[in-house]
């Protein structure tokens, strides 16, 4: 009887560090979740793979791509979720630079953007968001090491983040 009133406590008293145990969560669908379908396709300079994952309850939606028309625009997303409930997404995004009129040639072409969300429950989270520019001549993967050592900005994330989230998830899995 007394095991059954720890056991009980322990589940219904949440941990006090669910960021920890959303990384913990990741680290392991990221280590041992097993590959249910993949899709790769092109259209014209775009080239794009979604690819779903599953480990037991756990789901994770990846969804890369690269367009080469203009600028190599290149993005990768990921999207956890277990039981209808998503508790991370993580993304990295290579995104041009718009200027009105003309370029001067000492301004950034682009900026690589990181931006991590994990989320409590549906209506709050936390956010981590950090981004480094490329100028002409700059080489890719070396900025991607460079943005590896910036540190992140912090935002309370809310509702509508976690709706986002959801929506992109919702939309890349029509894809399919």
């Amino acid at each position: 009887m007394k095991l059954l009133i720890v056991a009980l406590l322990f589940v219904l008293i949440p941990s006090e560090d669910w960021l920890d145990d959303i990384e913990n969560e990741i680290a392991l669908v990221d280590s041992e979740a097993i590959m249910i379908k993949e899709k790769t396709f092109v259209n014209g300079d775009f080239v794009g793979k979604i690819t779903r994952f599953k480990l037991k309850n756990n789901r994770l939606v990846t969804v890369s791509g690269n367009d080469t028309s203009s600028f190599s625009n290149e993005f990768n997303l990921k999207a956890y979720s277990n039981k209808q409930k998503i508790y991370a997404s993580l993304s990295q995004f290579i995104v041009p630079h718009i200027y009105k009129g003309k370029r001067t040639a000492g301004l950034p072409l682009a900026f690589i953007i990181e931006e991590n969300s994990f989320f409590k429950n549906k209506n709050e989270g936390i956010g981590f968001y950090r981004e480094i520019d490329i100028y002409r001549g700059d080489n890719i993967d070396s900025l991607k090491l460079a943005l590896q050592k910036v540190e992140f900005e912090q935002k309370e994330l809310s509702r509508s983040d976690y709706d986002n989230v959801k929506l992109f998830a919702k939309v890349a899995l029509k894809f399919e």
